[in-house]
């Protein structure tokens, strides 16, 4: 999976050791913007400019956090990886297709056709 880059400003360390803590332990309970049911473990993490999401093991994405550009609403599907930007996110799905969400304004949600086996978000790039 990716690694996340994370910036002192934007990030406080609580929030940064309640997300390693759901890593490690599963994730139950409700979130601002999703639901995960009782049972599901955390895949994977990824940090952006203002908003989290995570990998569940079911290949569901939940994101939330500041959504000035649509930067929490994954679109369905199952998925094998994320990655965030600043002010958007990126995943692969199972068909190894990449599909990005958020922050446009320079073509960072444009994704090329093809099937790809990693993806990885920068401050206005993927």
């Amino acid at each position: 999976m990716g690694v996340a880059v994370l910036r002192r400003e934007t990030v406080p360390a609580v929030v940064l050791a309640a997300l390693v803590l759901a890593a490690v332990i599963g994730v139950t309970g409700d979130w601002q913007h999703g639901r995960a049911e009782s049972g599901r473990e955390v895949a994977a993490i990824t940090v952006g400019g203002n908003h989290v999401c995570v990998l569940l093991d079911s290949g569901e994405v939940v994101c939330w956090g500041a959504d000035y550009d649509g930067q929490i609403d994954a679109p369905s599907g199952s998925y094998r990886a994320i990655s965030a930007g600043d002010y958007h996110s990126c995943g692969l799905l199972e068909s190894g297709e990449a599909v990005c969400w958020g922050g446009n304004e320079y073509g960072q949600t444009d994704a090329p056709a093809g099937r790809f086996t990693a993806i990885s978000s920068g401050y206005l790039h993927s």
